[in-house]
């Protein structure tokens, strides 16, 4: 009687390699362990509440940063100009990454507790700050408007889940263009590779979900 073999000949495991073939380092699965939950046909969605820490320590601005003093123009306005300049300072320091065109409206009144806003740009992508006069000698607060999170800590993130289940050393990237901030995320998606460390050739591909919630959900590409 003829032998029997599983999985049948020529079934393919998972991103295309042959069963009993090196996956990502070791025979018969990939990463050379035991069969991680991405490796059945219908893997599970896996989220981490790793990112909101990233998250966090990336908004800008929390609970606001106080300045120093706008010049005031005259006795009765701030000066748009300089206004300008402190906003721009603020986000380069808090967000790392250069605001571009920033924007504040003219003849602001100089008022304790008054709010006027700044636009600016983002490696393309719009942000706004709030800016608030805590008195009337022109020493403001700002604070973002927006949510920032940055592709590394993305990245990060999907590395450390699939590191969870694969057992093994990795390396993530993840493609944003040529961002290296994501702007108010919550539902962008990114295509990330995910690749053993010691051969970037050995690779898969997943997309990292970025939830309302600061979660990153990942996503198996090849399953």
């Amino acid at each position: 009687m003829a032998q029997s073999t599983f999985p049948p000949a020529g079934v393919q495991q998972p991103y295309g390699q042959p069963y009993g073939q090196p996956g990502f380092g070791g025979p018969g699965a990939p990463f050379g362990q035991p069969a991680p939950p991405f490796g059945y046909p219908q893997p599970p969605k896996r989220k981490t509440g790793l990112i909101v820490g990233s998250i966090l320590g990336a908004v800008v601005l929390i609970g606001g940063l106080v300045v120093g003093a706008i010049v005031l123009f005259g006795s009765k306005t701030l000066d748009k100009v300089d206004a300008e300049q402190q906003v721009s300072a603020v986000s380069e320091q808090l967000i790392g990454a250069p605001a571009e065109g920033v924007s504040c409206p003219a003849d602001v009144e100089v008022k304790q507790g008054s709010t006027f806003a700044c636009t600016a740009t983002l490696e393309g992508q719009d942000i706004s700050f709030t800016v608030t006069q805590k008195d009337d000698r022109g020493n403001v607060e700002i604070t973002s408007d927006n949510t920032f999170v940055p592709v590394s800590a993305v990245a990060d993130d999907v590395n450390s889940q699939v590191e969870a289940e694969a057992g093994v050393d990795l390396i993530t990237s993840c493609d944003a263009g040529d961002r290296t901030v994501l702007v108010d995320p919550a539902g962008e998606q990114l295509s990330c590779t995910v690749s053993n460390a010691e051969d970037s050739s050995l690779s898969i591909d997943v997309t990292a979900v970025v939830e309302g919630d600061g979660n990153i959900t990942v996503e198996y590409q090849n399953a």
